[in-house]
């Protein structure tokens, strides 16, 4: 394979991105292909018209450069302007809406590909911006504000997965729609895709760039739109638990508000007879103020919850309000003035009242799970949502950490099934990372602290599925669907779940189940993590329908391009289309990430319980360039 050399400059990149993108081609292929190609002429020819380069795409991403910061700006808007007048000729099913993030960051040139963290804090950036809005970082904000004739509103500095340093950002304030000539204002951009972030080493230069801008496409229209699944769901009501606000002086409460929000959303979703969207995807509006009759169309629910919280001490002020999401009307509020010691009680009363609130018909079983936590002990609690924050840093520092936390909750209550289930996860996950220099032992005590967490809290759904996990880390399939089984039966709304059933049948050769079941999932937490549309382009590989694979494991990618699992699955799928050397060039990234991959470790690591699917994959791998 020739080399490609690097290059290292100053540039503007514009990147995107599609939510939904997967979903509707599944279900309306055809006409979504004809759309987006649609959208992608305009973005290209206004580009062009601004200087601008395109890079290589991705399916459902595109990816431009441009000499400056303004240049960028100046691109998004016109680039909104344009779509908004396309998108006002048009019948709403044959509509797209776009999300635009830019950011200034270090970016390498490697060939026709970009790499560098600017890419990733763009695409954050993107995914906290409104439909058809922009979000600009505070570096471009300094270079722009007094040269464009756009306003900005401060939106704070929200957190930013895996971004370890906080982000001031800014909400673009533009005219929707607009006759200018981009030579008189602004430029739109082209339909490239965030291609894979290559090779980082090829050259021993690194470029500045100055802007990076990320986009989701969001298909607008009763029918069509990502969420349309949902909305079918007329028959029983649908809620978006928004994360509280922190009103604490301490800021550093986050975690301990932030728990909050998401254990009443695993109480929510216990209840068959409502619709609750995943935690994942309500933490992406954390920080940004967002109209509850926006948050309805755009996620297809009937209700939001939102609230505050301040702590002081051992005393607490909480405030919750229920709107009702198809007229901004209040439907129920209370403030609560509480001990910390009561926020159980808490918890349980602000759970009855929506439920009443709502005339959700609970069965007998559901009605017995109502008020059941894995510990009423408050010290703990905390601990434990401390654990969690260092756990969810995804790094073997904060992995370690996490687990002497764990310990520690565990100590204060021995009888605390999440923090016994905590501890197992991290030990599995330290087993999966090869974060360990003992992998059999870390999961032979992981195998026994997931079935305490199980027997201390058998109606705890989490605990179930940790307890799968673990399972398949084991390669003991059967045992690993029957643990999750049982935590979706307990939270027939719980999201990760059904991911995970997904893989688990993608792991034993049922491809099939696994494109329905992610779909589920999808639909349950819309802004989903890297491994939702791995698992479904893992499927569609398995299907052998190569080019739908690659589009969806680019998105994955792009997502999280330091996945192994992602990054091998997309090699493969790239020999099944014949992209040999976009092959190649994926298992070279795989070589500088991972030094000590090879071929034999995928063999005993990577799960397929089939051998005919197992020689196939590893086969691709072979001609892909992975080695022994």
């Amino acid at each position: 394979m020739s080399e490609k050399r690097a290059e290292r400059r100053i540039v503007a990149i514009l990147a995107t991105d599609a939510v939904g993108y997967s979903l509707l081609m599944n279900e309306h292929e055809e006409r979504t292909l004809k759309i987006f190609h649609i959208c992608r002429g305009i973005f290209h020819d206004t580009i062009s018209s601004y200087g601008g380069r395109v890079f290589g795409s991705a399916g459902d991403s595109f990816l431009a450069e441009f000499p400056s910061a303004v240049e960028a700006v100046r691109c998004a808007v016109k680039i909104q302007q344009n779509l908004a007048q396309r998108n006002s000729k048009v019948a709403d099913k044959d509509g797209m809406l776009f999300r635009i993030g830019i950011h200034v960051g270090d970016v390498m040139v490697v060939g026709d590909n970009l790499v560098g963290d600017g890419i990733n804090i763009s695409a954050r950036l993107e995914g906290l911006a409104d439909p058809g809005g922009i979000n600009i970082s505070s570096y471009v904000y300094d270079q722009v504000r007094n040269k464009i004739e756009v306003r900005f509103h401060d939106l704070g500095k929200p957190a930013l997965k895996n971004i370890p340093e906080p982000v001031q950002i800014y909400k673009v304030i533009f005219d929707s729609v607009s006759n200018a000539h981009p030579s008189q204002h602004l430029i739109a951009t082209s339909t490239v895709p965030i291609r894979r972030a290559y090779i980082y080493a090829l050259a021993a230069i690194a470029i500045v760039v100055i802007t990076v801008i990320g986009f989701i496409f969001i298909p607008i229209g009763s029918n069509s739109t990502k969420f349309s699944a949902a909305q079918q769901h007329a028959s029983k009501p649908s809620i978006l638990v928004l994360p509280f606000t922190n009103k604490s002086a301490d800021r550093d409460q986050d975690y301990f508000v932030d728990g909050i929000s998401e254990d009443l959303i695993t109480d929510f979703s216990r209840f068959s007879n409502l619709t609750v969207i995943a935690w994942h995807t309500a933490a992406s509006y954390k920080g940004k103020s967002v109209q509850a009759q926006v948050l309805g169309k755009e996620l297809g629910v009937g209700y939001i919850l939102e609230g505050s919280v301040r702590k002081s001490g051992e005393q607490l002020r909480i405030t919750a309000e229920l709107v009702d999401a198809s007229n901004g009307k209040q439907l129920w509020a209370e403030r609560y003035d509480r001990n910390t010691a009561d926020l159980f009680a808490l918890q349980d009363e602000v759970t009855n009242k929506i439920v009443q609130a709502l005339a959700i018909k609970l069965t007998v079983n559901e009605s017995g799970q109502q008020g059941s936590y894995a510990t009423r002990n408050i010290a703990a609690y905390e601990t434990f949502l401390r654990a969690q924050k260092y756990a969810s840093q995804l790094t073997r520092e904060g992995d370690e950490l996490a687990r002497d936390t764990y310990q520690h909750a565990i100590e204060l209550d021995p009888t605390y099934a999440r923090a016994y289930s905590g501890m197992a996860f991290s030990l599995a996950q330290s087993f999966f990372r090869s974060w360990t220099e003992t992998p059999v032992e870390n999961l032979d005590r992981a195998l026994v602290l997931a079935e305490k967490g199980v027997t201390l809290g058998d109606d705890t759904p989490q605990t179930h599925w940790v307890l799968g996990y673990v399972y398949l880390m084991r390669k003991e399939y059967e045992n690993a669907e029957k643990a999750v089984a049982k935590a979706v039966s307990i939270a027939p709304n719980y999201a990760d779940g059904y991911a995970l059933l997904a893989l688990i049948d993608n792991v034993t050769g049922k491809p099939k189940e696994a494109i329905e079941i992610i779909n589920k999932a999808m639909r349950l937490n819309p802004f989903y993590s890297y491994d939702y549309p791995y698992n479904l382009g893992r499927a569609y590989y398995t299907l052998g329908r190569y080019k739908l694979a690659v589009e969806l494991l680019e998105n994955a990618h792009a997502r999280n391009e330091n996945a192994l699992s992602v990054n091998l699955v997309l090699a493969a799928s790239y020999m099944g289309a014949g992209r040999v050397a976009d092959a190649e060039w994926i298992i070279d990234l795989i070589k500088i990430q991972n030094p000590e991959v090879t071929l034999s470790q995928v063999e005993k690591t990577f799960a397929i319980s089939k051998p005919t699917l197992r020689k196939a994959f590893l086969g691709d791998l072979r001609k892909a360039g992975l080695t022994d």
